[in-house]
């Protein structure tokens, strides 16, 4: 690609670390994980191997902020439509359907999103439990927050949402390689969109339980 290592440092440590994420992401989505090696991301992005240890590290280091800026769980709680009022009664409710399916989107829309869950349940390169630590972690304070509200009604939430959470990702891995899943396509825009008005039936009946049982 012939990029220059010439410039202000900082801009262009800066470049060097996009052209040598750039480069991992060409590989991992045409060459798979194991071609993700420290000549040929170095080579892909035009740079010598000493810029990758330069940048970051080391290539785990390389590989973990690439992973990062891609997994779901990492960048998608950050957004607006995620971060709603938190002093809203509902706060948790809209959250719940925001972040189930704004995961099938993605996964629907994006396939390296659906090899990153390939890879986690088939890699054991400690990078992908690293990655599935933080998950946890950021699904622990959420959970933390509302675990004694539903408690107290019966209703374990975790498992609610793990079930959620887990049928998008099967759903989604199974009709892409098999074919639609009970009869359903999530691949197919209108069937996406009933998808959304299932997972917010669900969610609301679980939310109205927990309010009656308050009451």
């Amino acid at each position: 690609m012939g990029n220059s290592e010439r410039g202000g440092p900082r801009r262009d440590k800066r470049r060097t670390q996009r052209s040598l994420l750039d480069a991992v992401h060409h590989l991992f989505m045409h060459d798979g994980f194991e071609a993700l090696r420290v000549n040929r991301i170095a080579r892909e992005a035009g740079f010598s191997h000493s810029s990758i240890h330069r940048c970051f590290g080391s290539l785990d280091n390389l590989l973990m902020a690439y992973f990062r800026s891609r997994d779901f769980w990492t960048w998608y709680p950050q957004f607006p439509e995620v971060s709603v009022d938190m002093g809203r009664s509902d706060h948790y409710r809209a959250l719940g359907v925001h972040l189930v399916m704004g995961l099938a989107r993605e996964l629907v829309q994006h396939p390296y999103q659906r090899q990153i869950i390939r890879l986690n349940l088939t890699s054991d390169h400690p990078l992908f439990a690293r990655l599935n630590a933080e998950r946890e972690a950021y699904g622990e304070r959420l959970f933390a927050e509302v675990d004694g509200r539903f408690a107290r009604a019966g209703i374990d939430l975790r498992k609610v949402m793990a079930l959620l959470i887990g049928g998008v990702m099967m759903i989604t891995l199974h009709t892409e390689k098999c074919g639609p899943f009970c009869g359903t396509d999530i691949f197919e825009f209108n069937e996406l969109n009933d998808y959304e008005k299932t997972v917010k039936q669900l969610i609301d009946m679980v939310y109205d339980r927990a309010a009656r049982s308050k009451g």
